[in-house]
């Protein structure tokens, strides 16, 4: 498909929620975003949200094989360690900093939350979280809140 814009999260989404998962849509998924994601096209909502999209599907992907299927070798799966998955997170962690005073609490909690899934322990991603979190602890709700302290605890972070 042709990914252009914001429209991309959009289709992620979607392709997220109907279940689908070959791996060369979503290496064509993030490598689409990569462009966007650096030009700071995107609001902290929509960059959590694909974020965490990639993050599960991965998660999902590993832990989760159809069992109505008899198999005599395990389920083909995604690579945790995809090249693609790790590039992506590393260009959403390098545009943080210049995008993070635009997050929500939803959006720092739900990319601290797709960090820790992929058991990526950005500390500059992190740290800044952090700061901003403090900053704008009046306007969380509760599970923004729990959220993030899940995903600080898995990092064992102070």
């Amino acid at each position: 498909p042709d990914l252009e814009g914001p429209g991309i999260v959009s289709v992620a989404s979607s392709a997220f929620k109907l279940g689908y998962t070959p791996s060369n849509f979503w290496s064509e998924v993030c490598n689409a975003s990569h462009r966007h994601i650096q030009s700071l096209g995107w609001d902290g909502d929509r960059l959590a949200s694909l974020a965490l999209h990639v993050a599960s599907l991965e998660y999902d992907a590993e832990v989760a094989p159809n069992p109505n299927e008899e198999q005599e070798t395990p389920p083909r799966q995604m690579r945790r360690d995809s090249v693609w998955r790790n590039d992506f997170f590393e260009v959403v962690g390098k545009a943080v900093p210049d995008q993070i005073q635009g997050f929500t609490p939803r959006a720092m909690s739900t990319l601290a939350c797709a960090f820790q899934k992929v058991n990526i322990e950005h500390n500059h991603v992190f740290g800044l979280i952090s700061k901003h979190a403090i900053r704008k602890a009046p306007d969380f709700q509760a599970l923004d809140t729990v959220i993030l302290l899940m995903a600080f605890a898995h990092f064992e972070r102070r």
